[in-house]
């Protein structure tokens, strides 16, 4: 029995979801879906990808918030991945939100290793792995700057706030994924933004199944 047999089909569980944002996956998007987690599977028992071990806790812990975003989204663009680890939220998103090109920076090299072998037999186009921290990017990435930030695994000190500002254009959005309430401090994450020309747009509360306590999807847009 596959890994992909051992728990609750994605397609089932997004549909389920509460919380569903309108995705409905094509036959397409639940094989590549359904081919990443098997792999994020298979090489977590090896090396410490996440410390979910069961497929359903990573469906619903990890999958199911990554696609919340899509209809914030801009259509088109270049999107920034900060501290990408496992590849949550932008492989699940490249797989279902076809039109921006996605870049992923990750500083941890089994980790790079592990997105560059799921976008290579997933045959992902315009998703490219760049190992490093977002702290040491600055004039290294060429263009104009990026439409949107993606930031799940990092904390937003004033550090990381200060080098997203300097990769995104002007009034480009910064998504960021908040824990559970009791860790979620929205005055003092909406005061530093403001420091570093970011204002809030949306604060999102939801919940995933098997988590009591709500989390939070933060949008802020950059004003200057």
């Amino acid at each position: 029995m596959s890994a992909s047999d051992q728990a609750e089909p994605i397609e089932k569980s997004i549909r389920l979801w509460p919380c569903n944002p309108g995705i409905a996956l094509s036959s397409v998007q639940t094989s590549l879906l359904n081919l990443y987690l098997d792999e994020l599977v298979k090489w977590n028992r090896k090396i410490n990808l996440t410390g979910l071990r069961s497929r359903q806790k990573m469906i619903h812990e990890l999958l199911l918030d990554s696609l919340l975003p899509i209809p914030y989204l801009p259509v088109q663009g270049r999107f920034l991945d900060v501290g990408s680890g496992a590849g949550f939220p932008s492989i699940p998103l490249r797989i279902c939100f076809s039109g921006p090109v996605f870049h992923l920076v990750e500083p941890i090299l089994k980790k790079t290793n592990f997105l560059k072998q799921v976008i290579r037999l997933a045959g992902l186009k315009d998703i490219e792995v760049i190992r490093g921290r977002v702290e040491d990017l600055d004039g290294v990435i060429e263009g104009e700057g990026y439409n949107v930030v993606l930031s799940r695994g990092l904390s937003l000190d004033s550090q990381v706030l200060s080098c997203c500002a300097a990769l995104l254009a002007k009034e480009a959005l910064l998504f960021t994924f908040q824990g559970t309430s009791k860790q979620f401090h929205q005055e003092r994450l909406v005061g530093e933004g403001k420091k570093h020309g970011f204002s809030l747009q949306e604060s999102i509360p939801y919940t995933v199944p098997g988590v009591a306590l709500p989390r939070r999807l933060v949008i802020f847009k950059k004003d200057r």
